[in-house]
This record gives C-alpha cells, sequence and structure tokens, in this order.
C-alpha cells in the first residue's frame, strides 16, 4: 500500500448518497476539528491519474505568491481539481450541498482565482477501460 507507515485519518461520509458537495463538508469539517486554525484545504479527487506532489506544490506556491483566495487547476476550458481554498472561503465550502462542487464557488470569485496550467487533468477515470487506456498511454509516453 502507498500509505502504508504513514499517519493517515479516515473520515467516513455517512451523507455519501447526496453527493460531491458532502464529501466536501465532510473532510473540510473534519480538518477543521483536527486543526482549527488551518488557513487553507486543497481539495482533489481520485480519478485523475496525473496528479502529482510537485503539481501541489506548484498550486501551494501559486496561492502564496499570488494572494488569492482559491489557487485552481486549468484545463479544458474550465477551473477544476486540484484546488486550494484559502480559509476565507470555508464558509461557503460548508455550504455546499447536493452534487455540486466547489467549481460554483471558483465562478463566484472569478477575480480572486489564480490559475495553474494542468492540462492532464482532463484525464480522468471513471471505468475499467479508461484505466487501460490511460496504462498504454502512459507506457507510450514513457
Amino acid at each position: 500500500m502507498e500509505l502504508s507507515g504513514m499517519q493517515v485519518e479516515k473520515i467516513e461520509n455517512k451523507e455519501w448518497e447526496e453527493g460531491m458537495a458532502s464529501s466536501i463538508r465532510t473532510g473540510l469539517q473534519a480538518a477543521i476539528t483536527k486543526n482549527p486554525s488551518i488557513d487553507g484545504i486543497l481539495i482533489l479527487v481520485c480519478d485523475q491519474p496525473e496528479i502529482t506532489a510537485d503539481l501541489l506544490q506548484k498550486l501551494m506556491t501559486l496561492q502564496a505568491d499570488s494572494g488569492a483566495a482559491v489557487a485552481a487547476s486549468a484545463y479544458g476550458g474550465i477551473l477544476g481539481t486540484p484546488a486550494l481554498f484559502h480559509s476565507s472561503l470555508f464558509h461557503e465550502l460548508l455550504g455546499l450541498r447536493g452534487d455540486t462542487g466547489a467549481r460554483k464557488i471558483m465562478q463566484t470569485h472569478w477575480a480572486d482565482v489564480a490559475q495553474l496550467p494542468f492540462e492532464a487533468g482532463s484525464q480522468d477515470i471513471d471505468t475499467e477501460s479508461d484505466y487501460q487506456q490511460w496504462m498504454i498511454q502512459s507506457k507510450q509516453q514513457a
């Protein structure tokens, strides 16, 4: 396992049937409970295989250097995950409902979003077929 030996805390989203918003709220609330003084939250999804530690570090640096409330990945003509949200937006993240992600908040605060190009972000894996195709492409690029 990739996380063996690391301090990882599993948080269960008991409202998962609601959709994405409940996952964001559950994760953020757990983070705030664990450390009430956190100044930001990094939101990412598990189906983007090209996410790297370097990309996440670049998002953190971009937000710190720009002072923007959000540092978001830009791909396929959209802003999306991974994205780093400043604590000033926590109340809006906690207010999300339904199968809505945080893109709505990025659109509302468009002028306060720093963008990091991440064209590989449009690659996501939702099925076994997607995974097999991604593996083939990865081997061809190596």
